[in-house]
């Protein structure tokens, strides 16, 4: 529940405070404050108050004191609202504000003169946590590219997200202090509860350039979130795509782009909750509402600009094409993971990893390489515990199993093997093209002899387009070469 604070001092004295002077801009890498109007939760709403929005939220991050908003004419009664949209819709507010009560007010006749932000820490200390902020959320943008469609950047963002995040509302730290979770801990620590789900989402889809509509329901006292894709909204549910307990290494799409009727009803034949009493005024089709990634629980990895995944009930690592909703299978999974009395459990419970060109997938009782350009399949890893893998994980390279009793517990991260670093990926070159103009010319033979009176120097891509005859130097023969061939 959200609340508020009531200022008692009076206007006058309100009034009498001196403002800070704004700072600058924080920068961080990529990752930096939420832009304008990618994130929205009552677009009408905001939509009549959006300058002043925008003011309180600018001040805030500049750490001012005292934010005058009497020339907007806002009600009392209309402060829950506001704060709920600028705390909603701009997750890092929570990393500098009191977040039991964000802002002090003062009013006269009934309309809101000043805003005081209630600021958790120095401003020292906020700065350093906001860079924090800004720094994680590059790890989950470095992710993702400009090459990537809309889909494929929402969905890459889901699944980092849901595998690192674990559903906690609140925790008790070793000192003994107990922490109600907010969009800081969802970023840095990864446990949280809907509300941080949501906003840090929605934070990194703008971050890329997606619009989101933050939806609520009082009934379900739960928050999740509508995406625009290519013009058209769809409910994300990061919350309820997380088993709970956490299961490691595996992310549901259960909830992952719906349409209202969908989302609506409750689909008892794959496990899936209606979403009810909630307002949302934005549209949306129908488009992926029966498509078949809603069955993958695997990371949908990109590699060479396509999506792999493995369909738990088949046990197929297919290459999917979520455009035409079609899914080429590569490999089957035939392993069973085994039961009591001699039973096994239904279904495929492999995680899918992918490192440098390869994919990674486990069996109960090992870890397994894929090469999609060759469809060669090689061990990487032998369980050597004594329980199963249920999925695995990879981490800053290190490749972990995950070990369990059964597929409905937490289970544990066990180290298996840190994988070779990727070799680089040599640009294309046209040989002669020196200056990598897709051409070969006059100029490409000018800067060779540049090159041989160390009056520039060569990157490694160069000096291999420079090596015109091929002998292993780079002389006034490959200059010379390159002059009669564009004479010819």
């Amino acid at each position: 529940m959200k609340l508020c604070k009531i200022l008692t001092k009076t206007v006058a004295v309100l009034l009498s405070a001196v403002l800070v002077s704004s700072a600058a801009v924080l920068s961080a890498g990529a990752a930096g404050r939420t832009p304008t109007g990618y994130v929205q939760e009552d677009p009408a709403f905001e939509a009549q108050y959006a300058e002043a929005i925008e003011k309180i939220y600018q001040a805030t991050m500049n750490f001012e004191e005292v934010i005058y908003i009497d020339e907007y004419h806002i009600s009392r009664e209309d402060f829950s609202r506001l704060r709920s949209e600028l705390i909603g819709t701009h997750a890092e507010l929570s990393v500098i504000l009191d977040t039991t009560y964000s802002y002090q007010f003062g009013v006269s006749n009934g309309v809101l003169m000043a805003l005081l932000p209630i600021y958790a820490y120095s401003r020292t200390e906020a700065e350093e946590r906001l860079k924090a902020f800004y720094d994680e959320a590059d790890k989950y943008l470095s992710l993702v590219d400009e090459s990537m469609d809309e889909f494929t950047k929402a969905v890459v963002l889901h699944d980092a997200m849901v595998l690192d995040a674990e559903y906690v509302i609140t925790k008790r730290y070793e000192d003994g202090e107990e922490v109600f979770s907010n969009n800081y801990h969802q970023m840095m620590e990864k446990w949280g509860r809907c509300e941080t789900y949501t906003e840090v989402y929605a934070y990194l889809l703008a971050q890329v350039g997606i619009h989101s509509e933050i939806v609520n329901s009082a009934e379900m006292n739960h928050e999740w979130l509508k995406a625009r894709l290519d013009g058209i909204y769809y409910h994300i549910d990061l919350t309820f795509d997380d088993p709970i307990p956490d299961r490691l290494g595996r992310v549901s799409h259960k909830y992952f782009l719906y349409s209202d009727e969908a989302f609506d009803t409750e689909d008892e034949a794959n496990s899936r909750r209606a979403h009810v009493d909630y307002e949302t005024q934005t549209d949306t089709d129908n488009r992926y509402d029966n498509a078949q990634f809603h069955r993958y629980n695997t990371r949908l990895c990109r590699l060479d600009g396509k999506l792999y995944a493995i369909d738990r009930s088949t046990g197929e690592l297919v290459r999917y094409d979520h455009k035409t909703d079609t899914a080429v299978p590569l490999k089957t999974i035939s392993d069973t993971w085994q039961a009591e009395n001699g039973s096994y459990w239904v279904g495929c419970f492999s995680g899918l990893e992918v490192y440098g060109d390869l994919l990674y997938y486990n069996t109960p009782k090992a870890v397994y390489s894929y090469n999609p350009a060759s469809g060669k399949t090689e061990k990487v890893a032998d369980n050597t515990f004594d329980m199963d893998f249920y999925s695995i994980l990879l981490r800053d390279g290190k490749l972990y199993g995950v070990v369990a009793e059964n597929p409905n517990v937490t289970g544990s991260l066990e180290y298996l093997t840190t994988l070779e670093e990727p070799a680089p990926i040599e640009p294309e070159f046209l040989l002669g093209d020196v200056d990598g103009d897709g051409k070969v010319n006059i100029v490409d033979a000018t800067e060779i002899q540049r090159y041989i009176a160390d009056l520039t120097d060569f990157t490694p891509a160069q000096r291999k387009a420079a090596d015109y005859n091929g002998d292993g130097t780079i002389n006034v023969t490959d200059a010379t070469a390159i002059q009669y061939a564009i004479a010819q």
